[in-house]
């Protein structure tokens, strides 16, 4: 089976600002196994949905050892592992979501590629949702999941060996703001530093996991502020 892909993300009207842009694939290979990365991490970090149910977000094994200075580097390159999450209705796995909230729209639109798939932004005050779903072999979908009843549009979709699909689609919804730990201590890329969280146009992707299972994550804008001692 050969590589299938799909590339997509949120852009204002006239496409001249985005988000993140992201790329969701299952490999040329035997199994049936789904990916997804946000393409400005250059495939430092992606999330794997393996079809024998063992899933995570993990930095890449290629690079992880080159990633952080001795001292910093995490105990293993695995910053997540779970279980495949239940189905939602029969046949159907919501495997992911990813959350790009109105203000997140800032950066500057200078992409080329022509097979990315854009979403209208949101208006004030909501945000995007856009979802990877897992259709078992033999699920039937008249349309796209939740055409009808959660008003969905369909960014795209493709086959998976023994007959199963992977479904990508997005909808408008009322933001609703990460649950963030007061304090935070960083570990800093190699050669990146505290500095580096100064700049103005920084921009974070968070991660966690929804009430029903599925992995989120969730794009935006950051101003960092020093912690009060």
């Amino acid at each position: 089976m050969a590589e299938r892909v799909i590339r997509f993300g949120v852009a204002n009207s006239d496409r001249s600002c985005r988000a993140a842009t992201w790329r969701c694939w299952t490999n040329a290979s035997r199994d049936q196994s789904v990916y997804l990365t946000c393409r400005e991490l250059g495939g430092i970090l992606h999330l794997s949905l393996h079809e024998r149910g063992k899933w995570h977000v993990a930095f890449s094994r290629d690079r992880f050892d080159g990633l952080f200075e001795d001292g910093s580097r995490p105990a293993s390159r695995f910053a997540g592992k779970w279980l495949r999450s239940k189905e939602i209705a029969a046949g159907w796995t919501l495997a992911c979501r990813i959350f790009t909230p109105w203000f997140a729209v800032t950066e500057p639109n200078s992409e080329t590629s022509a097979d990315i798939v854009w979403i209208d932004a949101p208006r004030t005050e909501q945000m995007i949702e856009s979802c990877v779903l897992i259709a078992a072999p033999g699920t039937m979908c008249s349309d796209w999941p939740g055409a009808n009843a959660m008003r969905t549009s369909l960014i795209g979709s493709f086959p998976l060996g023994g007959s199963g699909s992977v479904w990508l689609v997005s909808r408008a919804i009322p933001v609703q703001q990460p649950e963030i730990p007061e304090r935070i201590s960083p570990r800093f890329f190699r050669g990146e530093n505290a500095q580096s969280i100064s700049a103005s146009t920084l921009r974070a992707l968070f991660w966690g996991f929804g009430e029903d299972g599925s992995v989120l994550f969730y794009d935006a804008p950051v101003n960092v502020r020093p912690a009060a001692s």
